[in-house]
């Protein structure tokens, strides 16, 4: 399935997405990694991706950076496939910039054994929203509104 992604990807331009990068895993816990300069599929269970395109930061650039470092932490006490892992995991990992007002506003949990996807504003993991997957696939082409899902949040 992985393969198919990337093929997908493959035939477009994807340097678009300036610095985003988009993580794809299966449920064989392969993943693909889209950013502006490369595609690839990788097999390391203990994989981090944080704010950088992995293309061009090398391992000495990525330990400078606090999420980063965060992220291969936590990872180090011993990693769980659960949404209350992941939900730590993704915490630990955010950013909140309250002088700039932004940070990491919404976080999508995927469990690939049903297909669905919980999705977290802001940071609070109390209050998720899921979907699932063949659902939403069922409907076509369609957008959300994603500030309709969550209550206000100061």
């Amino acid at each position: 399935m992985l393969e198919e992604v990337h093929e997908h990807f493959s035939k477009y331009d994807h340097s678009i997405f300036l610095e985003d990068v988009f993580i794809f895993i299966d449920a064989s816990e392969r993943y693909l990694i889209v950013e502006p300069y490369s595609l690839k599929i990788g097999d390391n269970a203990n994989y981090v991706l944080s704010n950088f395109c992995p293309s061009i930061t090398d391992e000495k650039k990525r330990r400078e950076l606090d999420r980063y470092k965060s992220g291969s932490e936590f990872l180090q006490k011993g990693a769980k496939a659960n949404r209350a892992y992941c939900a730590a995991m993704s915490d630990t990992m955010h950013i909140c910039r309250d002088k700039i007002g932004d940070g990491t506003l919404l976080k999508g949990i995927w469990d690939a054994s049903t297909l669905e996807v919980t999705f977290y504003f802001y940071h609070n993991y109390t209050i998720g929203k899921p979907f699932k997957l063949e659902d939403e696939l069922a409907k076509g082409d369609h957008s959300i509104d994603i500030k309709t899902l969550f209550p206000k949040n100061p």
